[in-house]
């Protein structure tokens, strides 16, 4: 089957470590995945967001969904998984979503070994694991083709790669990172071999991927995915400069809401940055949980059905809750037209509900706690001003924002400062990067870390067989 990869042939992965001119970093998100590049040692200011959603059928350029649809023998990716899951709502089948939260699970090992429910894979040929990478090399895939047709092009194979990781997996040991780093390198050396195959529009052949995991083997070589970065790190990395020295990010994302609180100064001529791990909070409740909460207002208003008719409701909600939240909270009402009729959902509704007050209770009180570390650890060390930033695709909902402008400081000694809103370096920025950046933040920050943020691989892993060695020897 892997003969069918015309370009094959002309791959050669290098041993050696080449002279990176750019960076370019990867930031996996639970509901979006995104990606940046800039200049080695360029800031924010200077990145280059990747339309890697040009190459995914994504609604935004810069923005591709985190979901996968095996639609039998073809596996599907990004927007292409999510209008297949559109059209296929109610027969019991359903995309998959929000992986990248089992990345924080307990039993790594068993949990990337198990394999997903039947109406998620009706082949029971793919593991967890094997899908994550699969979707990650999807990602790879698209960042090379972006990186080609940016305003200004370059090559991703001339640009040190990075991905950022979470609170939840940095602050637990437990978690074998060498692991999580190797998911991210094989899926950046599939990335490689299956090539235009991970995007095409009618999905990569399973016998294709499989055949392609088969081929994969490791051996201690250099790494093609350099190192990752603390999410929260990434974030506030965009709103640092010369006035802003201590910053309490909070991110707020689909699967996890991340705090954390940061104090950037200069040391033997260099920038540094040190977290306050009194602050470090990790929530288990963020962007899903108000898509069920928005779900819930839908079933509502859709008033006594059938058990099956509600699970109909639920099913066909589910691929465009995103969507429909946004606009709640954005434009203050959503509609969804369900089998002719028409169901709207105002935010009002939405936010009277038992559930989002105990959801917006949960997080002020998290977010105050950390905030008080945070202001007491800047009393401490003589007082000062203290940023408070919002990133993630939950920055711009209304009560985060009031959770921020309501904040005030407790120390005489201390004062706050909100970034309400985009950093000021992008103000001039329009159309789909600025409607899509509180979700890149993450990526340009990351690529925008100095290396000293960075978490550099100890144990690399690459494959002992390149597939110009394995064309020679037959096994394609």
């Amino acid at each position: 089957m892997l003969r069918q990869l015309n370009n094959m042939s002309r791959i050669e992965l290098n041993l050696e470590v080449p002279k990176r001119e750019w960076v370019a970093c990867l930031d996996f998100g639970t509901a979006t995945s995104k990606a940046a590049a800039l200049p080695k040692g360029g800031r924010p200011r200077d990145a280059v967001p990747l339309a890697i959603g040009e190459f995914s059928s994504g609604s935004n350029s810069y923005l591709i969904p985190s979901q996968i649809w095996i639609d039998g023998d073809k596996v599907l990716f990004g927007g292409y998984a999510l209008k297949h899951a559109q059209q296929a709502s109610g027969n019991g089948r359903r995309a998959a979503t929000s992986f990248k939260t089992l990345l924080g699970g307990k039993s790594l090992t068993h949990i990337l070994d198990q394999k997903p429910p039947r109406s998620v894979d009706e082949t029971g040929q793919f593991s967890n694991g094997s899908l994550i990478c699969l979707f990650l090399a999807h990602v790879f895939a698209a960042m090379k083709r972006a990186a080609i047709a940016a305003p200004h092009p370059f090559s991703l194979e001339n640009a040190e790669l990075r991905y950022t990781q979470p609170v939840w997996i940095q602050s637990d040991p437990s978690l074998p990172q060498a692991m999580i780093a190797h998911i991210y390198n094989q899926a950046a050396w599939l990335a490689q071999v299956l090539a235009e195959s991970l995007l095409a529009p009618s999905g990569l052949p399973c016998r294709m991927a499989v055949d392609a995991f088969k081929l994969y083997h490791t051996a201690e070589m250099p790494a093609l995915v350099a190192g990752h970065i603390h999410e929260a790190i990434a974030a506030a990395n965009c709103f640092v400069g010369p006035d802003v020295k201590n910053v309490l990010a909070i991110d707020m994302g689909a699967g996890t809401t991340d705090i954390a609180g940061f104090s950037f100064f200069r040391q033997d001529g260099q920038e540094r940055a040190v977290e306050l791990t009194a602050a470090r909070r990790m929530l288990n409740v963020a962007g899903d949980a108000l898509d069920t909460i928005v779900m819930n207002c839908f079933l509502a208003r859709a008033g006594p059905q059938s058990t099956g008719a509600q699970q109909d409701l639920w099913d066909a909600l589910t691929p465009t809750v995103r969507s429909l939240k946004e606009k709640a909270f954005g434009k203050g009402s959503a509609m969804f037209d369900f089998n002719g009729e028409l169901l709207t959902v105002s935010r009002a509704q939405i936010e009277s509900t038992k559930e989002f007050k105990s959801l917006t209770d949960y997080l002020s009180r998290e977010f105050g706690n950390a905030l008080a570390a945070m202001e007491k650890a800047c009393a401490d060390r003589g007082g000062g001003e203290l940023t408070l930033v919002a990133a993630g695709g939950g920055s711009r909902t209304p009560f985060l924002r009031r959770m921020i402008a309501d904040a005030k400081p407790r120390n005489r000694r201390v004062r706050f400062s909100r970034v309400d809103g985009d950093p000021a370096w992008a103000k001039d920025i329009t159309g789909a990067y600025a409607s899509a950046l509180p979700q890149l933040l993450t990526a340009i920050g990351g690529a925008a870390a100095p290396d000293f943020q960075v978490v550099r691989q100890r144990e690399a892993h690459r494959p002992a067989v390149t597939p110009r060695q394995a064309l020679k020897a037959g096994a394609l």
